[in-house]
């Protein structure tokens, strides 16, 4: 809790030095905090911890164009994900005394989201429940 309160303070501190004029909040506290809280948990220094943000928004800019069902890549990525969540389950619950309409419906296999009616669609072509 201690770090979480120093990191937090010394983050604002650079903040207020840094902007005269306002700031994007998220830019500016919510994404170099828990850089900062990472880097000081794992012994990273604060240009590591950059590192790690910078290799963290490749990430996220590489999953974008399967964050929907909109384009045909992301259609493909979502059936072939969903099936093979569902065949892996039913795999299972071969030798197991889950049923799968409790993984579906009470473990929310295939979860909400914005592409579950999508995967709906799928698993129901497929013949899946």
């Amino acid at each position: 809790m201690l770090l979480l309160l120093f990191t937090a303070a010394a983050t604002l501190s650079t903040i207020a030095d840094d902007q005269d004029d306002g700031f994007d909040l998220i830019e500016a506290f919510a994404r170099p905090l828990p850089l900062a809280i990472i880097a000081a948990i794992l012994g990273l220094s604060i240009d590591d911890a950059t590192r790690l943000g910078d290799g963290a928004s490749h990430v996220v800019a590489a999953l974008e164009p399967i964050a929907n069902d909109v384009s045909p890549a992301a259609r493909a990525f979502h059936a072939g994900d969903v099936i093979d969540r569902v065949l892996e389950i039913e795999h299972h619950l071969a030798t197991a005394r889950v049923t799968m309409g409790d993984v579906l419906d009470t473990y929310g296999l295939v979860h909400d989201g914005p592409v579950k009616p999508f995967h709906d669609r799928v698993l129901a072509a497929v013949g899946l429940p």
